[in-house]
């Protein structure tokens, strides 16, 4: 199926300088589109990697989650022991990279 980024709600976690991904989701206009093969449509995409060091690098890489952010968040927040990723592998149904390179006009897109 053919995906736009608009129909995921894109974040990062905290460990992402977060004045380096607004940076980059700055560059994102939701229209972006991908292709997704699987039979779930991925509701959202946590950046776990961030890159923006303008023109060399601006890169993003994220999963792709089967759940929304807010229930995301309710159960990463339950974890007493830290360990969040059974929670992001049990909800995650594939990657996605954004890649601007030089041009930060047209982004590649790739799924795994």
């Amino acid at each position: 199926m053919k995906l736009t980024l608009s129909q995921v709600e894109p974040f990062h976690l905290p460990h992402i300088d977060s004045n380096e991904a607004e940076r980059f989701l700055g560059h994102l206009t939701g229209n972006e589109s991908f292709d997704f093969y699987g039979s779930k449509e991925p509701k959202s995409l946590l950046f776990y990697s961030v890159v923006y060091k303008y023109p060399k690098v601006c890169s993003g890489h994220g999963y792709l989650l089967t759940i929304d952010i807010d229930t995301f968040f309710e159960i990463y927040e339950t974890v007493t022991n830290g360990d969040h990723k059974p929670i992001i592998e049990k909800f995650r149904i594939g990657t996605l990279g954004i890649d601007y390179g030089g041009n930060l006009s047209v982004p590649k897109i790739y799924t795994s």
